[in-house]
């Protein structure tokens, strides 16, 4: 293959004094079929132990910076970096040794992709495998989706372009942790999303995961929302979608009780049906 077919893919991770899972991290990231990679990891202001921990693992970019939170970490990475395409990876999460090799590949059905997203599975905190694979079904429209709810539950299973990034931006601070879904959504707005059906990445969950935390993850979802009616203009449908996300979160991330709970569940599973790419789903993409 020519460099036009292998381009550089940067892998960009955050950490913060979390030395539990950061070498697993980062072997799965340094362990890719696909040899034209740069690993980088950006300490956000860890203990001196921490960091001492982190110097120990081998064939690593290791950047410092004052504690700014993961967003600032993610975006600091991304200037450092020189890959055409961008992972980003965290701490307590792994790639499969395949992920981004099947991402170059699936780039071949849409090569002006800025967001290609593909499986996850969820594993424990001793790293076994707790649950099958997850991947939404096809969407006609992903700007669309990403208005109602985000659908890429592990920034670790989805790549990102260069040019997407340099056109929209780096993470938002101010929506933290819902940066990757406001991220998500201004990149659908402008760029073709591309899903396929390549088992890519490992979410590990355990005690610590901010996604456990029901109403941080609704505050989050939020915020997210908000930004998007000051700062987009929305036709009337994309306005209904947004007032539907708001609704959505309250039923995912705040729960309820009884039968009125599981019928509201019920209705947003229907959307997300309504919402998919039937095409999509015969051809087996």
């Amino acid at each position: 293959m020519d460099k036009r077919c292998t381009p550089l893919v940067s892998i960009i991770l955050s950490y913060y004094n979390e030395m539990r899972f950061i070498a697993e991290a980062i072997e799965s990231a340094k362990s890719q079929t696909y040899k034209n990679i740069e690993v980088i990891v950006v300490d956000d202001g860890s203990t001196d132990l921490a960091h001492q921990h982190l110097l120990t693992i081998p064939d690593v970019k290791i950047i410092r910076q004052k504690n700014s939170g993961a967003s600032s970490a993610r975006n600091h990475g991304l200037l450092e970096s020189r890959g055409d395409y961008i992972v980003f990876l965290d701490h307590d999460d792994r790639l499969m040794a395949n992920a981004v090799t099947s991402h170059i590949e699936a780039l071949k059905k849409k090569p002006d992709a800025g967001l290609i997203f593909a499986a996850l599975r969820e594993i424990d905190k001793e790293g076994h495998t707790v649950g099958v694979p997850y991947l939404c079904a096809p969407r006609r429209n992903y700007f669309h989706t990403f208005l109602e709810i985000n659908p890429i539950h592990c920034p670790a299973s989805a790549m990102l372009s260069r040019k997407a990034l340099d056109s929209i931006g780096g993470f938002d601070p101010n929506v933290d942790p819902g940066d990757d879904h406001d991220l998500y959504i201004r990149i659908a707005r402008e760029f073709p999303v591309l899903r396929h059906s390549a088992l890519v990445a490992e979410y590990r969950i355990h005690g610590s995961n901010v996604s456990q935390d029901g109403r941080k993850m609704y505050a989050a979802a939020e915020r997210v929302f908000n930004k998007v009616k000051v700062t987009m203009s929305l036709t009337p449908k994309e306005q209904k979608l947004l007032r539907a996300g708001y609704g959505r979160a309250d039923a995912y991330f705040l729960g309820g009780q009884g039968l009125r709970h599981q019928a509201r569940l019920l209705y947003y599973r229907l959307r997300s049906l309504s919402q998919s790419s039937f095409l999509e789903m015969l051809r087996g993409n």
